[in-house]
């Protein structure tokens, strides 16, 4: 699966590449409006406003299209996620740098479609990270208490020899 992402108004969906690619049956676009997955300014005045940012995206995932599809239906400025607030215009401030990441939430939406997209593919099952059962992935749990590293034996090559992993994870 690809994800492909750029701000609504674009000019890159003009290109000859991109249209191409929407011509197969398989790819579609969707909508979303950023504020409605928690961007926001993060300093000056107007810290924690929301930021609208129309993005629009491209996948040949129908289970991320539809997760990543939120739009917001605030009037005059207004935003309608739960928090409400007025939209913050980033063109030409520090706040556009900021915008550039994406926010938690549109993170998660994205990994929660992909994830979607493999269950509804049969590509997989409960109890799998990844593509791969659990007990393939790691041979044992590396979350250590005192902050130290510790090698993981990946599976199928995923790791190489002497890689470590920090603290923390687990298995």
């Amino acid at each position: 699966y690809f994800l492909h992402e750029t701000p609504m108004n674009a000019t890159s969906w003009q290109e000859k590449s991109v249209k191409n690619m929407l011509k197969r049956p398989d790819v579609a676009t969707s909508i979303a409006h950023q504020c409605q997955y928690g961007l926001q300014a993060t300093e000056g005045r107007y810290e924690g406003e929301p930021v609208f940012k129309p993005t629009r995206f491209m996948s040949n995932s129908a289970h991320m299209l539809a997760r990543l599809s939120r739009q917001c239906t605030g009037r005059a400025g207004q935003c309608s996620r739960p928090e409400g607030g007025k939209h913050v215009h980033i063109e030409g401030t520090k706040i556009s740098k900021h915008c550039q990441r994406y926010p938690r939430a549109l993170c998660k939406a994205i990994l929660v479609g992909l994830h979607d997209q493999l269950r509804h593919d049969h590509r997989i099952e409960s109890g799998m990270i990844g593509i791969l059962p659990h007990d393939e992935v790691f041979e044992e749990v590396c979350s250590l208490d005192d902050g130290q590293t510790e090698t993981a034996r990946g599976a199928k090559g995923m790791m190489g020899e002497g890689e470590t992993l920090s603290s923390g994870c687990s298995g």
